[in-house]
C-alpha cells in the first residue's frame, strides 16, 4: 500500500486495507529535508494487480484500466482518490510524503515510471511508495525505483 490509513490517516482510507506497509525511504538517509527537490524514477521490474485477471506491467500501470478518482472493483476508492492531475492507472507506482510518524503531508502524488520530481513539503520526514489498487492482498511482483536529491 502507499501509506497506511489505519489510525493515522483516516481521511485517506482506501480499499480494503489488506495489503503491507508501503516502502519507506527516510529523506534524512539521502541528504534531503524540506524543500529539497526529489527525483523518482522507475528503474526495472512489474507489477499485477492480479495475475490470473491483469497483466503485469511497468511502474506506468495497466493503461487499460483508468483507476484515477474511481471506487475499484467494489473494494472501496483506489488511492489516485486523492491525487491530481490524471490520468492514472490501475497499479501505477503512486507516493507520498509523511512525517516520522508515517502520517501524510502534502498531497499524494502519481509517479508512474517517472522521472518525476516532487519539492519535500514541510515536516516530512518520510517518502513512502506502493501501488494503486483497492485489493492488494492479490498483487505480485516488485519494481526497482531511483529515488534521489536533485
Amino acid at each position: 500500500m502507499p501509506w497506511v490509513f489505519h489510525g493515522i490517516n483516516r481521511k485517506y482510507k482506501f480499499g480494503l486495507g489488506d495489503g503491507s506497509a508501503p516502502i519507506v525511504v527516510v529523506l534524512r538517509d539521502l541528504n534531503l529535508h524540506w524543500g529539497s527537490v526529489v527525483s523518482i524514477r522507475y528503474v526495472s521490474g512489474s507489477v499485477s494487480a492480479d495475475p490470473g485477471v491483469y497483466p503485469y506491467t511497468e511502474a506506468g500501470g495497466d493503461t487499460s484500466f483508468l483507476a484515477n478518482n474511481g471506487t475499484g472493483n467494489g473494494f472501496g476508492v483506489f488511492p489516485s482518490y486523492y491525487m491530481t492531475p490524471y490520468p492514472i492507472y490501475l497499479c501505477e507506482l503512486v507516493g507520498a510524503f509523511a512525517n516520522k510518524n508515517g502520517k501524510i503531508v502534502g498531497q499524494p502524488f502519481a509517479i508512474a515510471d517517472g522521472p518525476i520530481s516532487v519539492t519535500v513539503p514541510a515536516h516530512a520526514a518520510l517518502l513512502q511508495l506502493g501501488v494503486n489498487d483497492d485489493k492488494f492482498s492479490d498483487n505480485a511482483g516488485s519494481w526497482v525505483v531511483a529515488v534521489s536529491k536533485e
